[in-house]
């Protein structure tokens, strides 16, 4: 699911409606913050991205004809907007990419102008698809990109994960492809990326699993833009150059800390994960990018420091857009830490307002993989510290 009314400032503090937070009474070691500020030449990479040589299928959909069914976002700062013209500003030609939105993405446009863009694409090419909108999943597992038009019945009126992935498979001549899906069960395209072979080799970006919905930020959107902008904070290894490597670790590092879910990233064995997507500007402070809690009316929020002002520091807070960046005294901080739950322990996970008994089977970057008594391993999840309690 995507949208930005998830969060919003009530009082000059942060209010989270739905969202995660990563406070709590039981805290492991904090995160190590991002290696300090060092300039240093761009490393030499095994393959560099050419966005002359680059195809473009985006969608982008804040709204539906079946309201009843699909409930609307609000269209202002919408992001998906903002990749399409970092991707134009980085080289790539308009007249390459083929961007649908709102009421222009129904399913007969979606399979139209994903076959044409897939036709277009050269040997010598890159192919990037990206959807954002709702995403909707069958009781047999299969999961959808939901179309503007989509209706009761998601296996006839909604866009296939399996579908989109084959379509360039069996019909692409480009070199490689990108699939990157902003929606519930996004994890789907990167599942059908591994499942089907032949074709372009293939990487697959969700911004949850198969099996679970989405957070209401645009958090996913913006590790993409980050990463093909050039933005120091993407480059994780601090070595100048933003690789597919980077991206993929960036957009579940920014997933988990900002809003509390497992995003999916997976890739075909021939994929170039030293990939170079662009060149790292240089850190602006050697503080640039580390993640923090800031403490605001008696409750500690996620934040990423961008800028080192005097004896004070510049925030963005995570799941808000920048209009919400704020500079704040170091004393109000604390590095980030989030709960983590060894495996086999006994919790109680919230679900629809109900506690329910559980055991922690897993857990990364703070997000469980946690286990329902007496239910099937179907039920299984990946949930956030803020639906887990000790038991």
């Amino acid at each position: 699911m995507r949208g930005i009314g998830r969060r919003t400032f009530v009082g000059g503090a942060v209010a989270a409606l739905g969202g995660c937070c990563f406070g709590g009474t039981t805290r492991s070691e904090a995160v190590p913050p991002v290696a300090p500020a060092i300039v240093t030449p761009p490393a030499p990479a095994a393959e560099t991205w050419e966005p002359a040589r680059t195809v473009v299928f985006a969608a982008g959909l804040l709204r539906w004809q079946r309201h009843d069914l699909y409930a609307s976002f609000p269209r202002v700062e919408r992001r998906d907007q903002a990749l399409i013209d970092t991707l134009v500003a980085r080289g790539v030609q308009r007249d390459r990419i083929t961007y649908l939105h709102d009421a222009g993405a129904t399913l007969e446009a979606a399979r139209a102008g994903l076959r044409s863009a897939v036709d277009a694409a050269g040997p010598d090419d890159t192919f990037v698809f990206y959807w954002t909108g709702h995403g909707d999943r069958t009781d047999a597992g299969a999961s959808y990109a939901v179309p503007f038009d989509a209706g009761d019945d998601s296996s006839t009126s909604c866009f296939a994960y399996d579908e989109i992935v084959r379509t360039v498979e069996e019909h692409g001549r480009m070199r490689r492809a990108l699939f990157f899906a902003d929606t519930c069960y996004s994890g789907a395209i990167a599942d059908a990326v591994m499942a089907r072979s032949g074709g372009p080799m293939r990487a697959g970006f969700g911004s949850s699993s198969a099996s679970e919905t989405s957070t209401g930020n645009w958090t996913f959107t913006d590790a993409i833009i980050a990463a093909f902008g050039g933005d120091a904070n993407a480059d994780r290894d601090r070595d100048r150059s933003v690789t597919v490597s980077d991206l993929a670790r960036f957009i579940q590092e920014e997933m988990a800390f900002a809003d509390g879910q497992l995003a999916t990233a997976r890739q075909t064995a021939d994929f170039p994960l030293l990939l170079s997507l662009s060149t790292a500007a240089p850190p602006p402070c050697a503080r640039y990018g580390e993640r923090i809690e800031v403490l605001q009316d008696g409750t500690w929020r996620p934040a990423t420091i961008t800028g080192q002002p005097g004896d004070r520091l510049a925030v963005h807070y995570d799941g808000y857009t920048q209009r919400f960046d704020a500079t704040v005294d170091p004393s109000e901080t604390r590095p980030y830490a989030p709960t983590m739950y060894a495996p086999g322990t006994r919790v109680s996970v919230r679900w629809n307002d109900t506690w329910y008994p559980a055991t922690v089977r897993e857990a990364r970057l703070g997000v469980h993989l946690i286990h329902y008594d007496d239910y099937a391993e179907t039920w299984d999840e990946w949930v956030s510290i803020d639906r887990v309690r000790v038991a």
